[in-house]
C-alpha cells in the first residue's frame, strides 16, 4: 500500500513539474535585439521602461505609450510630446544625466527596458532586468528597430509598424529620385540637445 502511494506521489510530482515548467516556458518569449543579443521577455509586455529619447517616439507611433512606466527627462520636457501624450509628465524618469538610477528603475517594475546606451544596457542587465538594445544609425536600422519595438510591445503594434516601414521606404526612394540629378548635396549637422552646443 505504501509503495503504491509513493508511486502515485512520484507520478503526481513528475506531472506537476512538467506542467509547471511548460507553463513557465510559455510565459516568456525570446526577441533578438539590434546587436543580435537574445533577450527573454514576458509573452505579454505591459510595462516598458524606455531609456532612449528617440525610441519613446517609436513607442508613441506604435500605440504603446500607455505601457510606458519609465522614460527620460528630455522626453518629459518635450512640448510636442506632452501635447500628444499629456500623461508622459507623470511617468518616472530614472536617470541623472545619462546615468541610470537603478533603484528607481527597479521600482517601476518594468517587464522590459529599451535603451541605446551601452553603459545603461549593461547596468540594467546587471540588475536582472530584460533589456533590449534598440540602437540604430541609418534608415535600414530604423526600420529594423521599429519592427523590434513593435514585436516587444505586441498587440496591434506590429500591424502599425509594417505600413510605417513601407511609407518610410517609399519616402527614402522619393528623395533619392529627386536628388539623383543633383551634383552636390549640403552637409547637415544634427544637434540632439543643447549639451551638444558646448
Amino acid at each position: 500500500m505504501m509503495k503504491k502511494l509513493l508511486k502515485l506521489l512520484a507520478i503526481f510530482l513528475l506531472f506537476s513539474s512538467i506542467v509547471s515548467s511548460s507553463a513557465m516556458a510559455s510565459s516568456t518569449r525570446t526577441v533578438t535585439d539590434m546587436t543580435g543579443e537574445k533577450v527573454k521577455i514576458p509573452n505579454k509586455v505591459n510595462r516598458v521602461a524606455d531609456l532612449w529619447h528617440a525610441n519613446n517616439q517609436v513607442v508613441l507611433l506604435l500605440g504603446g505609450q500607455n505601457k510606458l512606466v519609465a522614460t527620460t527627462p528630455l522626453v518629459k520636457k518635450q512640448h510636442w510630446f506632452t501635447v500628444v501624450d499629456p500623461k508622459i509628465v507623470k511617468v518616472a524618469a530614472p536617470l541623472a544625466g545619462n546615468q541610470i538610477q537603478v533603484e528607481e528603475l527597479v521600482k517601476t517594475k518594468s517587464d522590459v527596458v529599451i535603451a541605446s546606451d551601452q553603459a545603461q544596457i549593461k547596468e540594467s542587465r546587471q540588475a536582472k532586468l530584460p533589456t533590449i538594445n534598440a540602437m540604430y544609425t541609418d534608415f535600414t536600422g530604423l526600420k529594423k528597430s521599429v519592427t523590434l519595438t513593435a514585436n516587444v510591445l505586441g498587440g496591434n503594434s506590429p500591424r502599425i509598424a509594417r505600413p510605417y516601414n513601407k511609407e518610410l521606404t517609399n519616402n527614402i526612394n522619393l528623395v533619392k529620385q529627386h536628388l539623383k540629378s543633383r551634383e552636390s548635396t549640403p552637409t547637415v549637422l544634427h544637434i540632439v540637445n543643447s549639451t551638444d552646443l558646448t
